[in-house]
């Protein structure tokens, strides 16, 4: 339902101008220091723990970035801000799943997995039918699906900005193991 976007780099918007900005991090602790490293990712994939870090940032300053333009009427600014902000988003979602499949497979299935057999049959939950049955008379009712018009690119991305961002999801993310 997003569009596509050919190639995503790491930056945030500036509303005025609409061109991408790099993003900039300081390299030293002190809050006025003329030191800063520029760093510009590309989002087309995440290969580090950092990319990610980067990536979420990313999505939760460009979502207020993208409110803020939608107070201040400017619109084509805020959607193009979030169409950048789902495909990061999908993004982010892909590369935590394969980060979970990949844990997952490389762990070693041992033994003890095979004798715990009684924890998945208390699990498992058994279906019986009664010889008591108890018919009812249903009105008829018109069941066919009223035509609904197709949301638009811009209402679902306006949609999908009012949500809140779920950062705990993402909290194995913030140290390398």
């Amino acid at each position: 339902m997003s569009p596509s976007l050919p190639s995503l780099s790491l930056a945030v918007m500036s509303p005025e101008s609409g061109d991408d900005m790099d993003v900039t991090m300081s390299s030293s602790s002190a809050p006025n220091s003329p030191l800063k490293k520029q760093r510009t990712v590309n989002l087309d994939e995440l290969k580090s723990t950092e990319d990610l870090q980067d990536a979420i940032a990313f999505v939760q300053k460009s979502r207020t970035l993208a409110k803020r333009c939608m107070n201040l009427q400017q619109y084509e600014c805020a959607f193009r801000i979030l169409a950048k902000v789902e495909s990061t988003t999908q993004l982010i979602a892909k590369e935590s799943r394969r980060g979970i499949l990949s844990k997952v497979n490389q762990k070693p299935r041992t033994s003890s997995d095979d004798t715990d057999d009684d924890e998945s049959f208390g699990r498992l939950r058994k279906v019986s039918f009664s010889d008591d049955v108890c018919v009812g008379v249903a009105e008829d009712i018109d069941r066919s699906i009223s035509p609904v018009a197709r949301p638009s690119v811009q209402e679902m991305l306006f949609v999908r900005a009012c949500r809140d961002i779920p950062t705990a999801n993402y909290s194995e993310y913030w140290t390398e193991q």
